[in-house]
This record gives C-alpha cells, structure tokens and sequence, in this order.
C-alpha cells in the first residue's frame, strides 16, 4: 500500500561550522507511517551558505534532529539553555529520520514511500 507524504513545517537543529547550533523551522515532508521527513538539501546548503561569511567549497553541516514547536518558540526568544536543546533533540523517544531529496533518487527504506 502506498501512502502519501504530508507537509509540514518541523523545527530543525543543524550545526553548521563555523556558525554554531542553528534551529530552523524548514518545510519538509513527513511520512506518518514510518516518521520519516524528506527535505531538500539544496534548501539547508543555501542557508548554510548564507550564514558562512566565508565561502567554503565544502559546506560543513550536520543535521542534529528535531525540536518540539514549544522548545522552538522559546529558542527565538533565546530562553532555551544548551542543556535544553540536546536533551530535546536527542530524546529517546526521537524515532524521525531526515532523508535529503537532491534531485537524485532518494533513500527510502520501504516501497510505501512510492
């Protein structure tokens, strides 16, 4: 059985060098069925790009994981401790995975993604 892909708007946290820890509510595609989100990477490496003063051949990223929307909202304001923000994005309960979607043919682990 096939099922559909749903957008949503979903609290990122990316470290990018030599900025630092970033959250970033990004548009993504979530699978409900197996909690995946599809994002595109040329999206993330724009942004990247546009926060590195220096223009690196090689972006250096990393997408941490997800936040709740509360911890996000609270993070804009900057009432979120570090401490905070790692016990979020690497709760035990985290189950999501973040697939880019480049162009060429992205990975995905089970045919209902089709």
């Amino acid at each position: 059985m096939k099922q559909k892909t749903r957008v949503r708007n979903i609290p990122l946290v990316i470290h990018i060098d030599p900025v630092g820890v970033v959250m970033l509510r990004k548009t993504c595609r979530l699978c409900v069925v197996c909690e995946m989100l599809v994002a595109h990477r040329a999206e993330i490496e724009q942004l990247a790009d546009g926060l590195v003063q220096a223009k690196a051949e090689k972006r250096e990223y990393v997408v941490l994981g997800t936040l709740g929307t509360k911890t996000w909202r609270r993070g804009l304001s900057g009432s979120v401790t570090v401490q905070e923000l790692v016990l979020e994005v690497f709760r035990p309960d985290s189950t999501t995975t973040l697939v880019f979607e480049d162009g060429s043919a992205a990975a995905r682990p089970d045919d209902h993604h089709k």
